[in-house]
C-alpha cells in the first residue's frame, strides 16, 4: 500500500474522531473511502463555505486563528482528543496546522476538513 493510500485512511480516521465528540457547534463534512482496483480515493461533498477562520490553506504560510469562537471549539476538542496546543508560524493552534475550520455560509456553524496537502510537513526555509 502506498503512502497516498494510507494518508487517505488517516483522514477518514481524523474526521471519525472529531465527529465521535459529538460537540454541537462542530460540523464535519460527510465522506467516504472508496478502494476499486487498487486505487483509494476520498470521496466528500461540495460544503457552502464562506471563509476560513482556523488553520492554512496554503501550506502553513498563512495561518489562520480569525475566531475565538472557532479557537474555543477546537481548544475543547483538542482538550478531549489529549492534544497539545502547539504554534505554527507563532499562531497557537490546538489542531494540525493542515487542518480547516471554516464558515459556512448558509449556518454560523464552524465545518472543518482534513485535507493533506502536498508537502504541507515541510518546513519554509
Amino acid at each position: 500500500m502506498n503512502l497516498a493510500a494510507k494518508a487517505a485512511g488517516h483522514e477518514l480516521r481524523a474526521v471519525n474522531a472529531y465527529f465521535a465528540l459529538n460537540i454541537a457547534d462542530l460540523r464535519v463534512p460527510w465522506q467516504v473511502l472508496v478502494e476499486y482496483c487498487g486505487y483509494r480515493v476520498i470521496a466528500m461533498p461540495f460544503l457552502p463555505l464562506s471563509r476560513l477562520v482556523v488553520g492554512s490553506n496554503d501550506a502553513g504560510k498563512t495561518v489562520h486563528v480569525d475566531c475565538t469562537e472557532a479557537n474555543s471549539i477546537m481548544s475543547a476538542t483538542a482538550r478531549m482528543l489529549h492534544l497539545a496546543p502547539h504554534r505554527v508560524n507563532a499562531q497557537l493552534m490546538h489542531c494540525a496546522g493542515d487542518c480547516e475550520g471554516h464558515v459556512g455560509t448558509h449556518t454560523p456553524q464552524y465545518q472543518n476538513s482534513y485535507q493533506q496537502r502536498p508537502n504541507a510537513h515541510k518546513r519554509s526555509q
